[in-house]
């Protein structure tokens, strides 16, 4: 069969919806009864990030280079979870996904690796993260919230309290990357402002040319200064090693944040 202009290779209907895997061109794709790919991967090359705003939340790797502690809300088919892992060779991973068929499926069809260092937990994130705020037990260095159903982000993972929650749970010098959609839509308006407020306007914004993403970068209370140049040359040498446009992102990054790089960035 024939689905979004390429064969399906699989596809199951549960209490969460539909869940179909999709290939053309080379191009293995995850969807949820839309046209719209929630991930995608290259089969000849699994490890490359394809998709332009899976690259440009791995910008996130100029500011946290060195993360021990990693969690995640919304797996999809693990591509940015796998690059993660292998990026940082001494972290201990968190990842929580709502949908079990999605969990299975980046198994099967998407290449993530069953690694040690990652714990795969089945729920909703909004709550999870709730409980770690409460019970004050764990901290995390990065946190990546990227949780969507087949049109908008899920519900439990935005608004004030969510993101206030997910500031407590951080390390006084972490950022947390989440990707926001809709740019000139109210709801995005709604979710930059609650960021900002609970991130007391430490938050940086990185639209994705040609898509409605925009990758917020929200830092904690301690967050130390980077040199730019030390920035620049972390993002040339990620581009050389994995392939990606990291310094046409920070150069973006900076210019859609000049109000705020001063507080991120200095010269010297």
């Amino acid at each position: 069969m024939r689905k979004y202009g390429g064969s399906v290779i699989h596809q199951q209907l549960s209490s969460d919806g539909i869940l179909e895997i999709v290939q053309a061109n080379g191009v293995r794709s995850m969807h949820f009864g839309t046209s719209s790919r929630q991930s995608a991967f290259l089969v000849a090359d699994p490890e490359r990030l394809h998709l332009s705003y899976v690259r440009a939340m791995s910008l996130g790797l100029v500011f946290c280079p060195q993360a021990q502690n990693v969690l995640m809300v919304g797996l999809g088919g693990g591509s940015l979870t796998q690059f993660l892992l292998n990026y940082y060779v001494s972290c201990t991973m968190t990842v929580i996904e709502k949908r079990r068929d999605v969990a299975n499926a980046s198994y099967q069809y998407f290449n993530l690796s069953r690694d040690d260092r990652m714990k795969l937990l089945i729920g909703d994130g909004g709550v999870f993260i709730e409980q770690q705020a409460t019970s004050n037990t764990t901290t995390f260095d990065l946190l990546v919230i990227d949780a969507f159903d087949h049109s908008v982000m899920a519900e439990s993972v935005r608004g004030y309290d969510f993101f206030s929650n997910c500031r407590e749970i951080m390390t006084t010098k972490g950022i947390m990357i989440i990707n926001l959609w809709g740019r000139v839509c109210a709801a995005f308006q709604e979710n930059a402002d609650n960021l900002l407020q609970a991130f007391d306007q430490r938050v940086c914004f990185l639209p994705v040319e040609g898509r409605a993403n925009v990758i917020a970068f929200c830092f904690a209370s301690h967050y130390p200064k980077l040199v730019h140049k030390t920035a620049l040359k972390q993002a040339q040498f990620l581009e050389r090693s994995y392939n990606i446009e990291m310094p046409l992102f920070l150069k973006s990054w900076v210019k859609n944040n000049s109000k705020f790089i001063p507080f991120l960035l200095c010269k010297r």
